[in-house]
């Protein structure tokens, strides 16, 4: 779509869209870390961090297979 629309190579369109989902990962993983230690609880961090990357890597997922269904180009 980048590149019938808006002449953008798509190649510089994956290294931005990698980019924002690299940095939603880290703030959301960054809030919840900081959620769960403010509960003075015992927290596991390695299951926190798989827990947030699977949410993210679904949900980026689905969310991209919406965006293109009903287009010209799915």
């Amino acid at each position: 779509m980048t590149w019938s629309v808006w002449l953008v190579p798509p190649m510089i369109t994956s290294i931005f869209f990698v980019l924002g989902v690299i940095t939603l990962y880290w703030s959301i993983l960054n809030w919840v870390t900081a959620k769960a230690e403010s509960q003075n609880k015992p927290v596991n961090i390695k299951n926190i961090r798989v827990a947030v990357g699977t949410t993210c890597a679904v949900v980026s997922v689905f969310a991209l297979q919406l965006i293109v269904r009903d287009s010209h180009l799915s």
